[in-house]
């Protein structure tokens, strides 16, 4: 039991120094804790009656090295759970989860709104850049989903068509014409 506590030990030590792995060797340093105790108690009752010289030290070294290992474990669970809670309490942190999360909702929503079955290869390669929404439209189908930017004095838009699965659909425009497309998933 006291070189069983001992292996587990070293591993839990080594474990508790690694960000999020030291959870791994929480439950097994706690086991360890209590093979280098029952080895200890075993030892000292065995010296007691004169059945044994062994030492209890492979179990006092062992139970020590899963004690500063679990230590180490809530120390790192402490100092992560207070950065954690600084960065949520962070005003520009808040604003970037809540734009990150406003996103999201969009692109869940982004969906081709009359026609979703417009939305396949043939129909994206017909599209060219300098075409109107309109002409895209005509041929795509509407959508819900844009946003505008402004880059080198020019104000573009993009709009994303949202099929079934992950057919997605971005296109670009710039001073109301295309000038970038992409898509994804469409076959």
């Amino acid at each position: 039991m006291g070189i069983a506590s001992l292996v587990i030990g070293i591993l839990a030590l080594i474990l508790g120094f690694i960000p999020f792995c030291g959870y791994l060797a929480l439950l097994p340093a706690l086991v360890g804790i209590g093979l280098g105790v029952a080895d200890m108690m075993q030892k000292n009752k065995a010296k007691e009656s004169g059945t044994t010289t062994e030492s209890p030290m492979m179990g006092i070294v062992g139970a020590v090295l899963n004690g500063v290992a679990v230590v180490i474990i809530g120390v790192y669970t402490i100092f992560f759970a207070k950065v954690i809670q600084e960065a949520a309490n962070d005003p520009e942190f808040k604003d970037a989860m809540k734009q990150l999360g406003n996103a999201l909702d969009s692109l869940k929503t982004a969906e081709t709104a009359l026609e979703p079955e417009k939305l396949t290869r043939a129909n994206f390669d017909k599209l060219k850049k300098g075409m109107t929404l309109a002409e895209v439209e005509s041929i795509i189908g509407k959508t819900k989903f844009n946003a505008t930017g402004e880059e080198d004095n020019k104000t573009g838009e993009a709009y994303i068509w949202k099929g079934s699965g992950l057919k997605v659909v971005t296109v670009v425009f710039v001073d109301g014409k295309v000038s970038d497309l992409s898509q994804f998933g469409l076959e």
